[in-house]
């Protein structure tokens, strides 16, 4: 009798070990197929690599085999976070996923979160089969826990990845020095607000400054001091300008500035109050204060049909050729008639 009892607990404790079994499977797969969601749809998980099956892992790398366990929260914990992130897929991500990979249909999101779901499922039952109530119980708090950790590690994750994106769009566009747009970059925003005013015929005009002597600046005071005059003359023509206006550095000690709907006169007035600030005060450096003056030619198409950018940039160009022949420290004014 003894004995009839030691074989049926045996044969409860194998159906229950068989059981467990058949849910960590169940459960690895799904987080397998999340993962591959994750990696089609949402931003992929650090170290997110796919789980081999349990009989393919090194003795040491497999999960603990004992039937009195309910189904491990780190690899619940390690699923969630790869459910969490996974987001649906793209029209053209999804083409290309199809073409590449004939397994296609088990990596879609929805696909995924079914199987997801249902290695869940699996692994609560498999806790309450082990542990009964108690295990059902553990199980499904753990698998909470884990979902919304999951989901916070992901938006985490997307907040950290759309602040790199937007220091990467940054330095793409500014100069490192002055923190000013750079050449590709202003020339960009004049040739969008060019094709503007060529179809609204509202005013545009630009400025384009030089800074007197600028060589003799770095020669007598040093690079560094011709450093911070730069960036003081950036940030004085900066106080002057609106929102929408943009300055970028146009060549060495050249700065190009874009006045979107802007008359010749306005922009004249702009240049000379330019002008006053640079000059009115010397700037301060570690080897002393510095005189600095600045040149500007100014070019405007009040009444537009056909803006050319790089025709009111030569326009502009000749106007600041004119102020450095007549003494330097002025504006000079060229209308563009195109």
């Amino acid at each position: 009798m003894d004995e009839l009892r030691k074989l049926g607990q045996l044969d409860g404790t194998k159906r229950a070990g068989e059981a467990t079994d058949a849910a960590s499977s169940a459960s690895v797969s799904a987080l397998n197929q999340g993962l591959a969601a994750s990696r089609i749809g949402g931003v992929p998980n650090p170290g997110s690599e796919m789980l081999p099956p349990a009989h393919d892992m090194p003795v040491s790398h497999r999960p603990v085999e004992n039937e009195s366990q309910a189904p491990s929260a780190l690899n619940l914990l390690a699923f969630m976070e790869g459910l969490g992130s996974s987001k649906e897929a793209t029209p053209t991500q999804e083409a290309a996923t199809k073409q590449t990979d004939p397994k296609a249909v088990w990596a879609r999101p929805n696909v995924a979160r079914a199987l997801a779901v249902g290695g869940l499922l699996a692994g609560a039952a498999a806790g309450a089969f082990a542990l009964g109530p108690a295990g059902l119980l553990l199980t499904m708090a753990a698998e909470a826990l884990a979902f919304a950790g999951g989901v916070l590690i992901s938006k985490a994750q997307q907040q950290q990845l759309e602040e790199a994106n937007k220091q990467l769009h940054f330095q793409a566009n500014h100069d490192p020095l002055t923190g000013l747009r750079n050449r590709g970059s202003i020339f960009e925003f004049l040739g969008i607000e060019a094709e503007k005013s060529s179809k609204t015929r509202a005013p545009l005009a630009i400025i384009l400054g030089d800074l007197d002597h600028f060589k003799s600046v770095n020669d007598n005071y040093g690079h560094l001091a011709g450093d911070a005059v730069l960036r003081e003359v950036s940030r004085r023509m900066g106080a002057v300008l609106r929102a929408q206006d943009a300055v970028g550095r146009y060549g060495g000690e050249e700065i190009l500035i874009v006045l979107p709907d802007t008359p010749g006169g306005q922009a004249v007035l702009v240049a000379e109050r330019i002008r006053q600030l640079v000059a009115e005060e010397p700037v301060k450096s570690e080897v002393g204060s510095i005189p600095v003056t600045i040149s500007l030619g100014v070019a405007a198409a009040d009444n537009p049909v056909n803006v050319v950018q790089q025709a009111l940039v030569q326009a502009a160009d000749e106007a600041l050729y004119r102020a450095k022949r007549e003494g330097r420290n002025r504006v000079a004014f060229s209308k563009y008639t195109g």
